[in-house]
């Protein structure tokens, strides 16, 4: 631990002047009120158009590496491809609107040459009400108040391996330098959610998963206990998403692989739902649609109690932990759970696991490049 709090000795004040020194020049030209482009024309291009809007930047126009979008309208703006991009705007200054490939993107502008580029990790540090992202939002100050150091030492010291304090020790750094260097280096390359050494499969599993998606985390699993198990369930609330799970499922026995079109919360009942047929559908308070919701210490009622439960569900999982109390205080089923979605996720969802039950070993691993799909692992 000694190691994470040197890296923070210099202060909160002299570690953001180097992120300023960094970007600076390029943000001038943002503060300046210059039109930018935006470069990603999905969910978060949309959401860098509306609050730019709102402050009063009209920006350019999307580039988007989508061939489907090249030459269209998405609400008022052209969407160019790279190459345009390249040709008619590379002295411009570019906003990326992009977690999945948010290095990507940088280092094709990088390499060709495009000099003012502001990725999504500077921009959410310096206008979080402007560039919107959950999972960047305060990751950067975080780090310097107290009650976060104290967690994360207590974490540093109840991790189970060196593997996983290597991880946190990266992902730290990287939030402190935007190094995105420093993430590829804490990269698992086993498949995520079955680290070998850290979770250990039966023939006897009663897998849980929360968030299916379209079911190619269950597939990972089959594979895993090569078709030997006792049950899975599969939890998917996008109507769309779940289609398409079906479908995908259509040729297993409907009776060993249970799909339940619900999302996982701390109740039962319903919530609201921002619904997107892709990876990013979440629950969100005050949506007009509304999913089926339950808690998985009352949906397991008069079931086989699970063995090991997964969880990537948005940014719900510390409600969905809250929902399967009694299941993890009282069987310890092991637990892959998703650590990222907010910036404290990464040291909170270990520390209230193990809150609910002092017997687990914890264990952290990363597998993109990206700031997204950190695990937290309780066996």
């Amino acid at each position: 631990m000694a190691g994470l709090l040197t890296l923070l000795e210099p202060g909160k004040e002299v570690l953001a002047q180097g992120l300023d020194e960094r970007f600076g020049p390029a943000y001038r030209r943002f503060q300046d009120g210059e039109a930018p482009l935006i470069f990603g024309a999905a969910r978060l291009g949309r959401s860098f158009l509306h609050h730019l809007t709102r402050i009063g930047v009209r920006p350019l126009a999307f580039c988007d590496s989508d061939a489907g979008k090249w030459g269209t309208i998405i609400e008022g703006l052209p969407v160019l491809s790279p190459e345009q991009l390249l040709g008619e705007h590379r002295d411009s200054l570019v906003l990326v609107a992009s977690l999945t490939f948010e290095s990507e993107i940088c280092d094709f502008l990088a390499a060709n040459g495009v000099k003012s580029v502001l990725p999504l990790v500077y921009l959410n540090h310096k206008r979080p009400e402007v560039f919107v992202s959950s999972e960047y939002q305060g990751s950067f100050d975080y780090l310097f108040l107290d009650p976060t150091r104290k967690q994360l030492e207590e974490l540093w010291t109840l991790l189970a391996d060196d593997e996983s304090r290597r991880v946190l020790e990266k992902l730290v750094t990287f939030r402190i330098s935007f190094d995105k260097r420093l993430i590829r280096q804490a990269r698992s390359s086993a498949p995520q959610y079955f680290e070998p050494g850290v979770v250990r499969l039966t023939k006897e599993e009663v897998f849980v998963d929360c968030g299916g998606y379209i079911g190619d985390t269950l597939e990972e699993f089959l594979r895993e206990v090569n078709g030997c198990f006792t049950r899975a369930y599969v939890f998917e609330p996008d109507s769309e998403n779940f289609r398409r799970l079906r479908a995908r499922t259509a040729g297993l026995d409907p009776a060993r692989v249970v799909l339940v079109a619900s999302g996982v919360y701390d109740r039962t009942g319903e919530v609201g739902f921002a619904a997107s047929g892709s990876t990013d559908a979440r629950v969100t308070l005050g949506q007009r649609c509304q999913i089926p919701i339950v808690a998985l210490d009352e949906f397991f009622v008069g079931r086989e109690v699970p063995t090991f439960i997964k969880m990537d569900i948005e940014g719900a999982e510390r409600q969905a932990i809250a929902g399967a109390r009694r299941t993890i205080s009282e069987h310890k089923p092991r637990l892959a759970l998703s650590a990222y979605h907010y910036a404290n996720d990464l040291w909170e969802i270990p520390m209230l696991v193990k809150s609910l039950n002092p017997d687990y070993r914890l264990y952290l691993r990363h597998y993109t490049n990206e700031i997204l799909d950190t695990v937290c692992y309780a066996c």
